[in-house]
């Protein structure tokens, strides 16, 4: 149901359209997914983040948006949007 929303949303927004929704990296979008279904807590992730630490091995935007098979898009796009919103706020109350 995330999905059907999200693309709703560029489908009908007339700055995003369906075309711009391909320059979108597949992490943001699945992690967005992730965000708004599950909320900002999730164990899978924050072991996922801990672990990511531990050996040293965060990875940047770049590596994340040209490499999706080694950094998951969910747990890292979640990350990301899990750290945003903590920073940010993302307006409700998950």
């Amino acid at each position: 149901m995330v999905h059907v929303f999200k693309y709703k949303m560029f489908q009908e927004s007339g700055s995003l359209g369906m075309r711009s929704v391909q320059n979108v990296p597949l992490w943001m979008i699945e992690g967005l997914a992730e965000y708004l279904s599950i909320g900002r807590e999730d164990v899978k992730t924050a072991i996922w983040r801990s672990d990511a630490v531990a050996q040293n091995d965060i990875p940047t935007f770049r590596e994340m948006t040209r490499r999706p098979n080694e950094y998951f898009p969910y747990r890292y796009g979640h990350v990301f949007w899990t750290n945003m919103t903590g920073l940010y706020g993302d307006g409700n109350q998950l």
